[in-house]
């Protein structure tokens, strides 16, 4: 275990780790404890040069029902602009870890809980599970990302029906639409997503991370830049063991074994 305080839980097997946000009498509502404890969890997730997958869940009855109101209420300086700027920091340092980071989202992910969600490399979900943009609702806009990750994800009008709108969507529409990767029954969902971490994090590392890298980094830029990472990447994954390992099982025609 690399840490544990009351809002966030981090356990560690193997070359994975699982983050648990860990309010569920306020169904993990991120207040300003949950953000220190993720911002700790983030420092360590960082210096961890062993850890290659990280899963992002809830505890509880659902994944996060998105900003705590009453701390914003109680005066705590939520939703105040160096607030907001503290929330974005621990956002791009999600989506800027070196892990493949994994989303396990069940019984509903609501406005920034459903950004965060959204923010990892991989998205999974129990059947059933709502996903909401309901910012607009009380007046306010999205934060956390969303509106940087949804059209992403969605397509820009489909992004903006749900914004404007502030109704819930279905895993089923998410699904459907390119947002989520997958979804298993709730019994069963954090189960295959820690099979599906432990496959990953047994993988070519260095082929997986420079993939994530182009993919979020450079192809941004452009078919050239994506064109000459490349010519570096592919040139870098032949001089490793894993190319060799991946080579001759390949012609021994068996499983690789990875390091």
């Amino acid at each position: 275990m690399l840490s544990d305080t009351e809002a966030i839980r981090i356990e560690v097997e193997d070359r994975v780790a699982v983050v648990s946000l860990n309010r569920p009498d306020r169904l993990n509502a991120i207040n300003l404890e949950l953000k220190r404890g993720l911002e700790r969890a983030l420092d360590r997730l960082e210096a961890d040069q062993e850890l290659r997958v990280v899963i992002l869940r809830g505890e509880g009855r659902a994944f996060c029902s998105g900003g705590d109101l009453s701390a914003i209420q109680q005066k705590e300086g939520m939703g105040r602009p160096e607030d907001l700027r503290y929330s974005h920091g621990i956002l791009k340092r999600i989506m800027n870890l070196e892990q493949i980071t994994i989303s396990a989202v069940h019984g509903f992910a609501m406005g920034a809980g459903c950004n965060l969600a959204l923010s990892t490399d991989l998205v999974y979900a129990a059947s059933g599970t709502k996903f909401s943009q309901a910012f607009t609702r009380i007046g306010l806009i999205p934060d956390w990302g969303g509106m940087y990750v949804l059209p992403r994800l969605a397509g820009i009008r489909k992004a903006k029906e749900w914004i404007l709108f502030g109704k819930p969507f279905s895993a089923e529409e998410a699904l459907s639409l390119g947002v989520l990767n997958g979804i298993f029954d709730p019994e069963v969902l954090f189960p295959e997503v820690k099979n599906l971490a432990r496959e990953l994090s047994k993988g070519p590392w260095t082929a997986i991370r420079l993939a994530k890298k182009i993919l979020d980094k450079v192809y941004p830029q452009g078919l050239e830049a994506v064109l000459e990472a490349e010519v570096e990447s592919f040139a870098r994954c032949k001089e490793t063991p894993d190319f060799q390992e991946g080579l001759r099982a390949f012609l021994e025609k068996r499983k690789p074994v990875f390091k």
